[in-house]
Protein backbone atom coordinates (compact mmCIF):
# COMPACT_ATOMS: atom_id res chain seq x y z
CA UNK A 1 0.00 0.00 0.00
CA UNK A 2 1.54 2.94 -1.32
CA UNK A 3 1.59 5.89 1.43
CA UNK A 4 0.64 9.63 0.39
CA UNK A 5 3.44 12.40 1.13
CA UNK A 6 2.36 14.92 3.69
CA UNK A 7 3.00 18.26 2.93
CA UNK A 8 3.89 21.32 5.68
CA UNK A 9 2.27 24.01 4.83
CA UNK A 10 5.01 26.29 5.85
CA UNK A 11 8.15 23.50 4.12
CA UNK A 12 5.62 24.29 0.91
CA UNK A 13 5.31 28.03 1.46
CA UNK A 14 9.26 28.20 2.06
CA UNK A 15 10.51 26.45 -1.25
CA UNK A 16 9.05 29.05 -3.35
CA UNK A 17 10.36 31.96 -4.22
CA UNK A 18 10.03 35.54 -2.14
CA UNK A 19 7.56 37.46 -3.96
CA UNK A 20 7.05 41.30 -3.71
CA UNK A 21 4.10 43.00 -4.79
CA UNK A 22 3.40 40.37 -7.39
CA UNK A 23 6.88 39.49 -9.09
CA UNK A 24 9.49 37.76 -7.58
CA UNK A 25 11.72 39.61 -5.04
CA UNK A 26 15.05 40.27 -7.71
CA UNK A 27 12.68 40.88 -10.69
CA UNK A 28 11.51 43.91 -8.62
CA UNK A 29 14.75 45.04 -7.46
CA UNK A 30 16.13 44.61 -11.09
CA UNK A 31 13.57 46.54 -12.19
CA UNK A 32 13.47 49.34 -9.68
CA UNK A 33 17.35 49.63 -10.50
CA UNK A 34 16.62 50.25 -13.61
CA UNK A 35 13.62 52.49 -13.30
CA UNK A 36 15.57 55.13 -11.17
CA UNK A 37 19.13 54.87 -13.04
CA UNK A 38 16.90 56.00 -16.28
CA UNK A 39 15.11 58.49 -14.16
CA UNK A 40 18.38 60.01 -13.45
CA UNK A 41 19.54 60.07 -16.70
CA UNK A 42 16.52 61.86 -18.61
CA UNK A 43 15.88 63.79 -15.68
CA UNK A 44 19.78 65.42 -15.55
CA UNK A 45 19.40 66.08 -19.50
Amino acid sequence: MAEQIRRDTLFTALTRPQMFVGVTYSFFVINAVIAVELFLIFRAG
